[in-house]
């Protein structure tokens, strides 16, 4: 009773309702088949759940109910989940056809799926099978009702995402196998299917959302390719509707890639069809059929931004720009307009290219008093010439400040990015001098995204910062949880300029890593350096090579543990073949009286995996201390070290190897050497027969559980 109001165990972690889904969608993963319908009613309320941002565990759920069922024994497949999952749905009323749209998408994604995978597993094998579904009438069926059933949904549909989600199922219909061999009954069955959907984008092709025309159009393109010769009768008349379709003429020329625009011709020709067709509508518009064009524009980007996927948008990003910039009284009236917020930037940097520079100028110093649309500021950026760089330099200055002031990264890393395009030849210091501002404010708001927005620009903006400049860069360096490519593309032009700051950067964070907490993800050193980093440290001259040893080599002078994991770590990624340099330093220093001398050589040794250019440092380390059993072992662990094996006797493998590696040890002149290698045989053949013991044990036991004898 007196300890009844303190927790047994501790503190709990908290439960979120999404842990509590994850949980359940688990179960309901096991018992799938077993209470299926049950199940499906489970998940078919946690696909419209908006309590949970990511349906994608959900939908893997889906994707697990209808997958076809393969049974070795039977040597047949069974479709018996799909059918009974079609029939709950068909029994759906409109309402919740509605609703339930994006899960009855995904179901006729694999129901529609031509192909199946399978496997069988053995004691020693797994045989992984890929095939075409069987075409039985059942198949047959069950295709044509789910086509149906996503007919009928998407006329329910008004969202455009979920009409994106139905085609995409449709489209799985029209796909014959890709890795699989199929007869003619399949392709017959594919094309019945297609005729059936070909049908269905006619009837509404005319009248639908000008986005769900361009996914269809996009859809045409493959099936003429596919359909080169024999084409079905219904793609020249889907092809006919969609082109007196005079809305689309124009979304089309402005929004896709150039592959999609005119995909028989190549994208050089198509972006200059486009460039020109541009143009037209700028020397087109006008104040007078300024509303006109207004209702043509905003036929485009009824459904924006949920249709946007990167860079679709790109001209008609362009047309607005280029509206702007020739006619900016127009461009000035789009910007009244708050159905063009999204594009605030791109038209505000084309009235800054034109004649309305001034005008332009007093908006945006407005917007940065009021604090609006300031990341769409950064962006006008990357418009300003060298020229007009002293015009818009204290109006940047402004945002800057701005920004700094409110905590908006955003805004301050959209111009780190356009620094980063920016190549003004006579005005390097100012740009540098700009970005170490920003990014000086970043690291006090503990933001470090600027790396992911500047790395590729980095040689030519900080190869001539100053002392003081580069350790606003590295103080903001220091704090990353992972130092990624991006940051290593950064440190590389220190290693160059500065190899001692280098290393010094490092035991800094190495520093700062003592001070975190246990649980923290804050790693110090990376796992390796990326092969192109790699490559360009293993170029630096013998000179850069030796004071990265040298500035290592003084943290072991202090007695904190991770010193010393650290920097051996470190040097593993310097010098990942130990490199003489490094394996003449380790000799000195086990020659030598230094008191730590055993632990750093142990140390280095161990970050390595016992590989054969170790074996002059480990000679040295046994003559230095012959008689010392713990220092024995110590080196028998980082000769026997193997790094990944394979098969079930792959260690047993390595440690013969491992005994042929020292063979020639046993000529060596030291007699030291000679009684060690002996005694690292004998260790060595102890571990062979443990492995293949272990070995035998596991092989047994999956057979057992196989049924195997």
């Amino acid at each position: 009773m007196l300890f009844r109001n303190r927790p047994l165990w501790g503190e709990l972690r908290g439960q979120s309702y999404d842990d509590v889904v994850a949980v359940v969608l688990d179960i309901s993963k096991l018992l799938r088949f077993v209470h299926l319908d049950k199940v499906f009613a489970v998940l078919a309320e946690l696909a419209i759940d908006e309590k949970i941002k990511d349906k994608k565990k959900v939908f893997e759920v889906v994707e697990k109910m209808t997958e076809p069922v393969y049974v070795e024994k039977d040597k047949k497949i069974y479709f018996h989940a799909q059918l009974a999952i079609l029939e709950i749905m068909e029994k759906w009323d409109n309402s919740k056809l509605m609703t339930n749209t994006a899960l009855i998408a995904e179901v006729g994604k694999h129901v529609l799926h031509s192909e199946f995978d399978a496997s069988t597993w053995t004691s020693s094998s797994v045989t992984i099978g890929h095939g075409a579904v069987p075409v039985t009438d059942t198949v047959k069926k069950m295709r044509t009702r789910m086509i149906s059933l996503l007919k009928k949904a998407y006329q329910l549909q008004k969202s455009i995402l979920n009409k994106f989600a139905i085609l995409e199922a449709l489209q799985i219909a029209t796909h014959t196998p890709m890795s699989a061999h199929y007869g003619e009954d399949m392709e017959t069955m594919v094309r019945d299917n297609l005729d059936e959907i070909l049908k269905f984008y006619i009837s509404i092709a005319p009248s639908t959302d000008l986005d769900v025309v361009y996914k269809i159009e996009k859809q045409l393109h493959r099936f003429k390719r596919r359909f080169e010769k024999d084409a079905p009768i219904n793609l020249a008349e889907l092809d006919a509707v969609i082109q007196k379709n005079e809305p689309y003429q124009l979304y089309r020329i402005l929004v896709g890639y150039d592959g999609d625009y005119l995909p028989d011709v190549d994208f050089e020709e198509s972006r200059k069809i486009r460039d020109e067709k541009i143009t037209e509508i700028v020397q087109d518009i006008s104040e007078t059929n300024y509303e006109e064009w207004l209702t043509k524009i905003l036929l485009i980007i009824k459904n924006y931004p949920d249709t946007e996927e990167r860079g679709e948008f790109n001209y008609f990003r362009k047309l607005l720009n280029e509206i702007s910039k020739a006619k900016p009284k127009i461009g000035l009236k789009l910007l009244e307009e708050k159905v063009f917020e999204p594009f605030t930037d791109i038209i505000i940097a084309g009235i800054w290219c034109s004649t309305e520079k001034e005008t332009a100028k007093g908006i945006l110093n407005d917007w940065i008093t009021q604090g609006k649309f300031l990341p769409a500021m950064a962006v006008v950026y990357e418009f300003i010439s060298e020229e007009d760089l002293p015009l818009a330099l204290p109006l940047i200055q402004k945002l800057v400040k701005k920004a700094k002031t409110d905590g908006d990264v955003n805004t301050l890393n959209h111009l780190v990015r356009a620094i980063g395009f920016k190549k003004f030849p006579n005005s390097t210091k100012d740009l540098q001098s700009l970005l170490i501002d920003i990014i000086q404010a970043l690291t006090d708001l503990k933001n470090t995204l600027w790396i992911q927005n500047i790395w590729y620009s980095s040689e030519s903006l900080f190869a001539s910062l100053n002392k003081e400049e580069w350790m606003v860069v590295l103080d903001s360096l220091v704090s990353v949880p992972n130092l990624s490519y991006e940051a290593e593309a950064i440190l590389s032009l220190v290693a160059k300029n500065d190899p001692k700051e280098f290393i010094q950067f490092f035991e800094r964070r190495v520093k700062l890593k003592k001070k975190t907490k246990r649980d923290d993800r804050y790693d110090a050193i990376p796992f390796n350096f990326t092969p192109r980093q790699a490559g360009d440290l293993s170029n630096l001259s013998e000179a850069t090579k030796k004071l990265f040893i040298d500035e290592i080599f003084k943290w072991f002078k202090g007695a904190h543990w991770l010193n010393y994991w650290e920097g051996a770590h470190l040097l593993k990624n310097l010098f990942p073949r130990l490199d003489s340099c490094l394996e003449s330093k380790l000799i000195a220093l086990l020659k030598s009286k230094a008191t730590n001398k055993a632990r750093t050589a142990i140390a280095v040794l161990r970050a390595y995996e016992g590989e054969g250019f170790l074996h002059n440092v480990c000679k040295e380390f046994i003559k230095q201390f012959p008689n010392n059993k713990k220092y024995q072992n110590e080196i028998f662990v980082i000769l026997s070290q193997t790094g990944v094996v394979s098969g079930e006797y792959g260690f047993v493998d390595a440690y013969q190897a491992k005994i042929a590696d020292v063979q020639s040890w046993k000529s060596d002149k030291s007699k030291v050497v000679k009684n060690f290698v002996t005694n690292y045989e004998k260790y060595l053949n102890d571990r062979i027969v443990w492995e293949k013991k272990r070995a035998d044990e596991d092989i047994d036991h999956r057979k057992r559980e196989y049924g195997e004898k």
